[in-house]
């Protein structure tokens, strides 16, 4: 096994980066994971694409959040515009687009219609809060563990927590 990771390494990532771009991210991250950890340097570039692909898929969970969020917002379905929302990812490329849209909204509502909406995005404010101080700590606690861990420790992180996430992911909000 060690010697076919040694050898057939860039295959192995050549493989999983194809699959990432059909949007397969969780047989990618499952690809990549299983490099076992002895083959230094292929595991090194397994846990770097790693992190690439659970960007773009990611990415891929906000765009979709903040498309429903718009469609949502179209029929002025204001529960499912929130509900939707409430799924973009504070660290999602899309973030800083749905907080326009956000904005948007709240200028175009009546009073009363304002009032139920603000609610609804106090609580998305209070659970982007909990994200943001979540990925701030988690930094925190990577630079404190010195400089060769702060870069492999988040590596590490979404190389276990990837693959899980996405299976979630795809079962709550099948495409």
């Amino acid at each position: 096994i060690i010697n076919y990771y040694n050898t057939q390494c860039d295959l192995v990532i050549a493989e999983a980066k194809a699959k990432a771009a059909r949007q397969e991210y969780t047989a990618a991250l499952e690809q990549l994971t299983g490099v076992p950890q002895v083959c230094e340097e292929c595991y090194r570039k397994a846990l770097d694409q790693s992190v690439v692909v659970y960007h773009a898929w990611r990415d891929q969970v906000c765009t979709m959040a903040l498309n429903k969020a718009q469609i949502a917002w179209s029929k002025r379905d204001i529960d499912a515009t929130a509900k939707a929302l409430e799924d973009v990812p504070v660290d999602g490329a899309c973030y800083d687009e749905a907080k326009a849209l956000r904005q948007a909204i709240s200028a175009k509502l009546d009073a009363n219609e304002r009032k139920e909406w603000e609610l609804k995005m106090e609580e998305f404010d209070n659970r982007m809060r909990m994200q943001q101080e979540s990925v701030a700590i988690q930094r925190q606690q990577a630079t404190a563990t010195g400089a060769a861990a702060s870069v492999s420790a988040p590596k590490e992180q979404i190389r276990s927590s990837a693959v899980k996430a996405i299976k979630a992911e795809q079962e709550a909000h099948p495409v």
